[in-house]
């Protein structure tokens, strides 16, 4: 049944008054895709959950959606979405969510505008994909065996730290317009495409 595939979770306010949504239980997962452009802090512990800060409050309720869906292979993904059918004037700019993950993630997608910041603890230490695009933002840190990157139409990938706490022992890229990368400790980088504006740092 369609239910089985995909439990659909509701990030809900607390209350008008407070700042921050009381933490709502989502099933476990091990991929992620964010396509709007909010803020978005893992952290890890015992159980996955999701509580979002926004101003106002309430604004929470009726705009988010988090969808954990099964995916042909076994794993699980979760989609945050941002609901325009409410009020074109509200952004989800204006709303911060904090995802805690019970297992690292295995495969990351960013998107329109969307600023993913990863813990060590949530990546996957054997393979990690990474695909960004659209003024995405990632930044991560910690160590993977192998980091696959896609970074298309202004995409970042640890722009702002440099990539300094980042330790991949092998990475593949491919780099579009006007992306940005910084994988200052990686020990091997190989370029599977790279486009005249991308600024790739590997020496730092």
């Amino acid at each position: 049944m369609r239910s089985q595939l995909a439990a659909v979770v509701t990030v809900l306010c607390a209350a008008a008054t407070a700042a921050t949504a009381q933490n709502r239980s989502l099933e476990s997962f091990d991929a992620l895709r964010v396509d709007t452009a909010m803020t978005v802090v893992l952290a890890c512990g015992d159980r996955p959950s999701a509580s979002v800060e926004a101003e106002p409050p309430i604004l929470a309720e009726n705009y988010l959606d988090l969808q954990v869906v099964a995916q042909p292979d076994g794993g699980r993904l979760a989609e945050l979405h941002f609901r325009r059918d409410f009020d074109r004037h509200v952004h989800p700019d204006r709303m911060r969510l904090l995802l805690t993950v019970d297992r690292p993630l295995r495969h990351v997608t960013a998107t329109t505008g969307a600023r993913v910041t990863l813990p060590p603890c949530a990546l996957d230490g054997e393979r990690l994909t990474l695909q960004v695009e659209s003024d995405a933002r990632i930044e991560l840190s910690g160590e993977t065996r192998r980091l696959e990157l896609t970074v298309e139409s202004g995409g970042a990938v640890n722009a702002l730290s440099g990539g300094r706490d980042l330790r991949p022992k092998q990475v593949e890229i491919s780099a579009g317009h006007g992306t940005r990368v910084a994988l200052c400790a990686a020990e091997a980088v190989v370029i599977l495409r790279r486009a005249a504006s991308a600024m790739l740092r590997t020496d730092c």
